[in-house]
């Protein structure tokens, strides 16, 4: 996420803590909800951004789960010539 590094940092603490549970993605929504009811349109959607991005598999997840798609166990292993 670009941006002021404070803002960085918030989303990559906010990330965490919903990871972990210790902070619903529910609650989340609703901060954004009471933003956009108060006319902070841009701050809202920055939230609503950080619970997008902590429910979406990482790059490197995405590789990996498309790999796994891909392989396909032989049944039986080597056959014998």
């Amino acid at each position: 996420m670009d941006g002021p590094i404070v803002e960085r940092m918030f989303a990559a603490f906010l990330t965490q803590m919903m990871e972990t549970g210790a902070v619903d993605q529910d609650d989340i929504v609703a901060a954004a909800d009471r933003l956009d009811a108060v006319g902070d349109g841009e701050a809202a959607h920055g939230l609503r951004h950080i619970v997008f991005e902590a429910i979406s598999p990482s790059a490197s997840e995405r590789i990996a789960e498309s790999a796994r798609a891909r392989f396909h166990s032989i049944e039986g292993g080597k056959d014998s010539v």
